[in-house]
């Protein structure tokens, strides 16, 4: 009995083989031929498939920028004039705030007005030394012809040289006047936090009103005109890259893709991976075609060319 339920229970495997066999078969010859027209365009979607595949090697890397700079202020005050948001593109020279100190507006007025008074009192000690040198010049030589007595050339000649100090004294005013005028316009100019680079606002670390001190960094400015790709390739591969090599960069998470040019090789591996990190400069005529493209965004890198002919072989 078990005998013949083991061959009952082969033959019936046997026969479920068959039947899907036959099946199989049957749907086969069913199926219609693809003629030659559909064959070719089936082969051509399968080719542009393999040629819109991502390419299997890549690097992983990030989106760097070669200028940032974080402005710090250079005198202790008030913040004011912070309304540009972050991501606001600024050209160089742009006033970004502006750190101002209690009285100082005051003490510039004042100090302007003194110099204007300095420099008035010097043109009138100039004509009061002129006059006198005339009045000197007039009393020697009636003193030389016997008309005036010597007395009052000695006269004259002592009031030239006291026109001639008042003189000196209102141009010395004038220099201290200019100076101090000078000190304050650099004081209120160091308040002055100005774009060094055309860039964007990448952050503001004090807000509007705030009391800051001597060096506490007030904003970030990036430059974004520039930007570059920092990646690392492993020891293995280093034959695979060389500066002037072309290379994809593909943009995470959603794949925007831009060109670039490989810059800079390290002279030296990192010790800890055993990889050589490598700088590609972006293309700037593919930044329009990637919006989103930011700094310290990741991405995969692709070599797409090798630089010079003797690396085809």
């Amino acid at each position: 009995m078990n005998v013949l339920r083991q061959i009952t229970r082969g033959g019936t495997l046997g026969w479920m083989s068959m039947c899907m066999l036959g099946c199989g078969l049957s749907r086969a010859q069913d199926q219609p031929m693809l003629d030659s027209t559909e064959a070719a365009r089936t082969s051509e979607l399968s080719e542009a498939a393999t040629t819109d595949a991502p390419p299997e090697k890549f690097h992983v890397g990030v989106i760097i920028a070669r200028e940032a700079i974080d402005l710090s202020a250079e005198i202790s005050g008030t913040l004011t004039g912070t309304q540009l948001p972050i991501g606001t593109r600024v050209e160089a020279g742009t006033l970004l705030a502006q750190v101002e100190v209690a009285g100082l507006d005051a003490q510039f007025e004042a100090a302007q007005a003194a110099l204007q008074a300095h420099s008035a009192d010097l043109a009138q000690r100039r004509l009061s030394a002129t006059d006198a040198q005339r009045q000197d010049l007039r009393e020697t030589a009636l003193a030389d012809a016997g008309i005036s007595p010597e007395g009052e050339r000695e006269r004259a000649r002592l009031e030239l040289e006291l026109a001639k100090a008042n003189r000196r004294k209102a141009a010395a005013e004038l220099r201290q006047g200019k100076a101090a005028l000078t000190g304050l316009r650099a004081k209120r100019e160091s308040g002055q936090l100005v774009a060094p680079f055309t860039g964007k606002i990448s952050s503001w670390y004090r807000a509007e009103g705030e009391l800051v001190q001597v060096g506490d960094v007030v904003v970030r400015v990036t430059a974004v005109d520039d930007l570059w790709v920092r990646f690392a390739v492993p020891i293995a591969d280093l034959g695979d890259v060389a500066p002037g090599d072309a290379i994809t960069v593909s943009l995470m998470p959603r794949g925007e893709r831009v060109a670039g040019i490989i810059q800079h090789l390290a002279p030296e591996l990192d010790l800890s991976s055993q990889m050589i990190f490598v700088e590609a400069q972006l293309q700037r005529t593919d930044l329009v075609d990637a919006p989103e493209l930011m700094v310290g965004q990741g991405c995969h890198v692709s070599i797409v060319a090798p630089a010079g002919p003797e690396r085809d072989r």
